[in-house]
């Protein structure tokens, strides 16, 4: 918004007095020693306050609480709190809408303090987080995303209070209404504003356990996408979106649903997830591959798909290229297309057991979720996608064991490796007795008594060195042994 429109100071609104435009407090709140808080920059001002500045900036709310910060840094609206219990925007400078006014300040808050570093925890400043700099002015202008953004903010409310969705099903019937108006008008039916609308809707809906409307979405905004010319023409233009289209899309229908680009980004240009500039940059796969000890037997059985990702994640990810060096954008961006690329390239399921086949699929899923893994929960919860996986890593582990003749040192890590995978992502599920107990035995087997063992097998594979993550696998391993009464040796 233009700094020149101030309109009146939060004292002067509240009292319904006019404000002196051309002075930096006015007069009102002068005579009476009052802070004057405006939403823009006064007609006399050189520059926009800073970000950092008492009323301006906000910090993510650990608890969603409403008790937040007197403001936030979101382009077009100041939220002040009056001792309302939240903060608030005092021009209602909003959409309209069917909801009482401390009911939308409070679910406006709700979204600018949790659900935006819910939906992006890549990014955990509020100054460049894209759901607060990007998403919400695009909101605050647009009454169909406008609904559908309270609307996370309202089940996020009322899923923990229990007590049914009544705010919920109006912000969706007003969404729906909303959203068809602008699919009807051409000249709005494909903006970035509806499509971040109808895939935020897919999201409910799936969440909610409504599959068939969710995938009816999908199929919208995969339309959408098409017309604007494909999902990378949508990148270019707007990442935010054509990320958050991605990977909803593939968590809602448990696959993929837009191809990827080749390694050197000449096939599906516009049409096609793009992989990172990094990606693009190592040396061709036949050249990593010979920097890797891994057998000529094993690598025979393996897809070439399946070699490609795994060896370029392992250049990028390993110790020697540390993953640090990747922002949280760039490795979401990189699990999206590594993902994208496996799971594309699925054969359809064998009724013979063919070794090579089946080692491969193992690989492939065991990709597949370390990527998951190693991303964590961005734009909407991966459970189901995961746990999807994991029953495939078990089956595909069940035949591999019983078809297998031999055995290698990289095998016996890889297998160590793929039953990891699935240790930590089966947590809470009934997989994890199956690989709880296959991780105790082939521990026994090999005689690794200690976690640097576990740990030495993993690096041979595919590991990411970070505190967080070791202490994932480590919790992981020490619950299963714990399971069969045995523990790891100190010595």
């Amino acid at each position: 918004m233009p700094v020149t429109l101030r309109r009146s100071c939060a004292a002067c609104a509240k009292a319904k007095h006019s404000c002196d435009l051309r002075t930096p407090q006015c007069s009102r709140c002068l005579k009476r020693n009052l802070a004057c808080h405006y939403a823009n920059a006064p007609l006399t001002s050189q520059a926009i306050i800073p970000l950092t500045g008492p009323t301006s900036s906000r910090s993510p709310s650990s608890d969603g609480s409403a008790h937040s910060r007197a403001s936030s840094s979101s382009p077009g609206v100041v939220l002040l709190d009056f001792g309302l219990g939240a903060a608030c925007d005092p021009f209602e400078s909003y959409p309209q809408i069917r909801l009482p006014r401390n009911v939308v300040q409070r679910l406006i808050d709700r979204f600018l303090s949790k659900i935006a570093f819910t939906y992006y925890p890549l990014d955990r400043d509020a100054r460049s987080n894209p759901f607060i700099t990007s998403w919400w002015p695009r909101a605050l202008a647009d009454p169909a995303l406008f609904h559908v953004s309270l609307q996370t903010a309202s089940l996020d409310e009322e899923l923990m209070a229990q007590q049914g969705f009544p705010i919920s099903q109006v912000l969706m019937t007003d969404s729906v209404s909303l959203v068809r108006r602008k699919v009807s008008d051409s000249s709005q039916a494909i903006e970035d504003e509806t499509m971040n609308a109808v895939v935020t809707l897919a999201a409910i809906e799936h969440g909610k356990g409504l599959t068939t409307i969710s995938n009816t979405h999908i199929q919208g905004v995969k339309a959408m996408v098409e017309l604007r010319g494909g999902i990378n023409t949508v990148m270019r233009a707007n990442p935010l979106t054509a990320r958050m289209v991605a990977w909803v899309a593939l968590l809602v229908t448990g696959s993929p649903q837009f191809p990827t680009q080749d390694d050197l980004g000449i096939e599906h240009v516009d049409d096609g997830l793009p992989p990172i500039a990094e990606w693009m940059q190592l040396p061709t796969t036949a050249e990593l591959l010979r920097a890797l000890p891994i057998p000529t037997t094993v690598l025979a059985s393996l897809d070439s798909v399946v070699v490609n990702v795994f060896v370029r994640v392992r250049a990028l990810l390993q110790p020697r290229q540390d993953a640090k060096s990747l922002t949280g954008s760039k490795i979401h961006d990189l699990t999206c297309f590594a993902i994208h690329r496996l799971l594309s390239a699925q054969p359809a399921p064998q009724t013979t057991v063919v070794e090579w086949a089946v080692s491969s699929e193992c690989l492939r899923h065991g990709l597949a979720i370390y990527m998951f893994l190693l991303h964590g929960h961005s734009y909407y919860p991966h459970a189901e996608i995961l746990y999807a996986l994991v029953r495939r890593l078990r089956q595909s582990l069940e035949l591999w064991t019983s078809s297998s003749s031999s055995s290698t040192p990289f095998s016996d890590s890889l297998k160590l490796w793929l039953l990891s995978m699935g240790l930590v992502a089966a947590a809470a599920t009934p997989a994890w007795d199956w690989f709880a107990h296959r991780c105790t035995s082939t521990s026994a087997l090999h005689e690794l008594r200690n976690w640097p063992d576990i740990l030495k097998h993993l690096s041979n594979v595919l590991w990411h060195t970070s505190e967080y993550f070791e202490n994932t696998f480590q919790t992981a391993w020490n619950h299963a042994l714990a399971e069969d009464g045995l523990s790891f040796s100190h010595g």
